[in-house]
Order: C-alpha cells, then sequence, then structure tokens
C-alpha cells in the first residue's frame, strides 16, 4: 500500500501507512487550549543517513479552518539539503529570504510549498516557527539555535489565523516511491523532536501518542512525554562509501543499475553508485537498489535476493562471503581507476583492508 502526504494527516489511525520502509510519527497535545497564534518545534538529526540517502523530518499542524501544513528538513543527492513549509489548497505565498522559492505542487493533492536549499548541520537543533501574519497568513522561519542564525521560508496563505492544538511530527523514507525499496536498502537515522511551544511560548505541549509504520523490528520511538527520539533502519548502517585500496571507493561500474554490472575500485566522487548501506540480514546494498554479489570470482552489482552470493561477514577490515571462505579483494593490488573487485584467498593484504559505512548502537 502505497499513501500521499495528505493521508498522513490521519496516520496515527494506521500503522501500516508506508509499505516495506521505515517510518515513525510522536503526537503531540497542547491542554486546555483551544488555539495557537504560534507554534515553534525543534528537530535534531543526532544520525545523518547520508548524504545519497532521502530522509525527511516533519512536523505537521492543522489550522482552524481545518487547513493542513507541514515543515521540514530533507536529505537529498545534492550536497545541500533542503528545507521546506507546505501547505494544502493554499494558492497564494510570498518568498522569504534571499534564497527561498515557492512552488506549486500536484500529484498528492494540490498546494503550495515554500523551500530553501540550505546544508543543516547534523547534531544541531533548528527551530521551525508557524506564526500568524493576520489576514489568514502565516510565516515559516527557521532557526539554528546553536548558531542563532535564521531565515524565512516564506509566507502562505491559509484563510485562518490560529492553529489547532495538537500536531504530529514524523519521519519518512521518501524513497518508499520506489517499489524497490524495503527495509533492508534503508540508512539508520536518528532524530530527536521537542514538544512544542505555543503562543510565544507561553504554553508546552506534550507527547500525547507514538507509531510507527513498516520495518516495525527496525524501528524505535521513544516518548518521555517532553521529547521523541526517532531511530529508524535500526541494524542497517548509514548510507555511505565503501572504500580501499588507496582510499577508493567501491564503484558500480558507469552507475548502470543493471543486473551483472562490474564493481571496481575508483576515485571517489559521491555518487550515487558509490554509496552503500550493510544491511541487517547480512547483505550489502548501493542506493541503486543492488547488491554486492560474487560470480565466477567476481564481484558485481546485481538484483537482490538474498543468496549465499550475496552474504558478508565483516572481520577487522576484511570483508568475508561466508560461503566460500574467501575475500574482497582488488585485482592484482592495483589501484587504478576500474581495476576490478574479486573473491580470492584472504591474506590480509592491503587490497583486502576496507573501510565501512558506520553502523551506530540503536
Amino acid at each position: 500500500m502505497r499513501i500521499s502526504h495528505a493521508a498522513l494527516a490521519v496516520l496515527l489511525a494506521s500503522s501500516d501507512a508506508l509499505a516495506g520502509t521505515p517510518g515513525s510519527y510522536s503526537s503531540f497535545k497542547f491542554d486546555h487550549v483551544e488555539s495557537l497564534s504560534d507554534v515553534a518545534y525543534t528537530v535534531t538529526v543526532e544520525q545523518d543517513p547520508g548524504p545519497q540517502s532521502q530522509v525527511f523530518w516533519s512536523h505537521q499542524v492543522a489550522f482552524t479552518n481545518g487547513t493542513v501544513a507541514y515543515a521540514g528538513m530533507q536529505t537529498n543527492a545534492r550536497s545541500d539539503r533542503l528545507f521546506l513549509f507546505s501547505v494544502w489548497g493554499a494558492t497564494e505565498y510570498k518568498p522569504g529570504s534571499r534564497g527561498s522559492f515557492c512552488v506549486r505542487f500536484d500529484g498528492e493533492g494540490t498546494g503550495i510549498s515554500c523551500r530553501m536549499w540550505h546544508a543543516w548541520t547534523p547534531g544541531q537543533p533548528y527551530s521551525f516557527h508557524y506564526q500568524s501574519e493576520g489576514r489568514g497568513w502565516f510565516a515559516m522561519t527557521i532557526t539554528n539555535l546553536t548558531t542563532g542564525k535564521g531565515f524565512k521560508l516564506g509566507s502562505i496563505k491559509v484563510g485562518a489565523d490560529a492553529l489547532k492544538p495538537e500536531s504530529t511530527s514524523w519521519v519518512e523514507y521518501y524513497r518508499w516511491s520506489d517499489a524497490r525499496s524495503s527495509c533492508e536498502t534503508e540508512p539508520y537515522s536518528r532524530a530527536r523532536f521537542e514538544a512544542p511551544v505555543g503562543n510565544r511560548g507561553r504554553l508546552r505541549a506534550h507527547v500525547s501518542g507514538t507509531n510507527k509504520s513498516d520495518c516495525r523490528d527496525h524501528v524505535l520511538v521513544t516518548d518521555n512525554r517532553t521529547y521523541a527520539m526517532h531511530v529508524n533502519a535500526i541494524d542497517n548502517s548509514v548510507m555511505a562509501p565503501l572504500t580501499g585500496l588507496a582510499g577508493k571507493c567501491v564503484d558500480v561500474r558507469g552507475g548502470n543499475n543493471a543486473s551483472g554490472t562490474p564493481l571496481i575500485l575508483y576515485s571517489c566522487h559521491g555518487g550515487a553508485n558509490q554509496s552503500w548501506v550493510l544491511a541487517h540480514d547480512g547483505t550489502i546494498r548501493s542506493s541503486l537498489f543492488t547488491c554486492l554479489d560474487i560470480s565466477n570470482g567476481y564481484a558485481r552489482s546485481n538484483t537482490c535476493d538474498g543468496s549465499a552470493a550475496q552474504q558478508w561477514r565483516i572481520e577487522g577490515a576484511g570483508l568475508i562471503n561466508p560461503a566460500s571462505g574467501k575475500c574482497l579483494d582488488v585485482e592484482g593490488g592495483r589501484s587504478d581507476d576500474g581495476t576490478r573487485l574479486i573473491l580470492y584467498e584472504c591474506h590480509r593484504g592491503a587490497n583486502q583492508q576496507w573501510t565501512f559505512p558506520v553502523r551506530p548502537n540503536r
């Protein structure tokens, strides 16, 4: 089952909202109040899942007229990251600080999204502030609470001047739109959502509920009332290069995701064909949705099937295929770009030494 963002307004009513990929949710509630003039929430991405990952940390609100909006931060394939503020059903907008831009969206409902490419810093908390500007307009400002620097994403006309006292934070692995996405393909991430504050900080919400979508054994949402910690893709690594001889990267030759594409050693460039996840099932998966596989003694990128040729065990800096007892090796010990990777008797030489993507503890 695949759903649109619009369906996330009722996400806590269903525990299987997304199919085959991690996802987590926490609800917040302000007690003894019917509406709010502004709401600010803070999110800290404590563990970056990697530059080639596609993960969205967001907070969804509703206005007193029923209009729904969300704002958050994303990873993507660019060196910059993306902040965005989106409102369903909206038609009027005003861009914010220099570098912001607003676009119309459709396909998952229609509306306006104001955005900015910005290299946000993992480990630093960011405040997202929904604030009424009167006459049905709401602004979204972002502040890095470590540096104190901030900017305005934009203003969007929502048709109301107050917010409802409930909201939801969520983590979405938005590669779920690709049918090849699964619990094994996605990288580990960890983020902390503070309970929002409202009416210029005079009121504080509390956590009122948490939930998971799929991959439930590999998702953890911790609630201590004042904040919720979201940990996704537990037992997987982050998405990062797998490096070897001369610091060069394991590369899917030509960025080709066709089954049987050779794996080579190549100068690192940060592309999708050099990004890997060490999966909890013993496979090593590229961001092209293929697995590190062995055929006739050569390493290749192949459709993931869980076979013995795709099982790997890390021993020190070595990478062993348990079925054969042999190691991943750079053919001939050469570090030239394009050198093939092979399976070879383990000898712990430099051409069998690898640096792996980090696999954090829970």
